[in-house]
């Protein structure tokens, strides 16, 4: 077999695998949009009700905010692959941070559900991206 011959079928085979990653990263940003905008419900019942008693605090708005933030950006997913996966991943490692920083007794576990969504999904559209990024450009 000749050498063009083996990187033809190689390429094939990681065009192949790419567009096979990508269904499967489009659904999964589709759920954890869809379970960040539960989030959100749940919290905002909980904000309304800490507003009607004066007792909310600048540290209470994190969660909302970066999980909004998360949300917009598996939103850009559609788009802007690479874009969509960065703010959905680094959106997901300060709901993390800011989870467990505020959590009690079982903090790894909570700050590991609310922002695994956003994690999982933001790291997935970049192997998505940079898998397609480097089967376009032949490598």
């Amino acid at each position: 077999m000749s050498l063009n011959h083996e990187q033809s079928l190689r390429n094939r085979h990681t065009r192949t695998a790419t567009s096979e990653l990508r269904p499967a990263t489009r659904a999964v940003a589709f759920l954890a949009l869809l379970t960040g905008v539960l989030y959100l419900r749940a919290l905002a019942e909980h904000l309304l009700g800490m507003l009607q008693t004066n007792n909310l605090g600048p540290e209470d708005w994190l969660t909302p905010v970066f999980l909004i933030v998360g949300s917009i950006g598996l939103l850009l997913v559609w788009r802007h692959e690479a874009l969509g996966g960065l703010v959905a991943l680094l959106s997901g490692l300060v709901l993390a941070i800011g989870d467990h920083s505020a959590q009690g007794r079982y903090h790894w576990l909570v700050a590991f559900l609310y922002s695994s969504p956003f994690l999982v999904a933001g790291l997935m559209c970049l192997l998505c991206w940079r898998r397609r990024r480097s089967t376009d450009s032949g490598l």
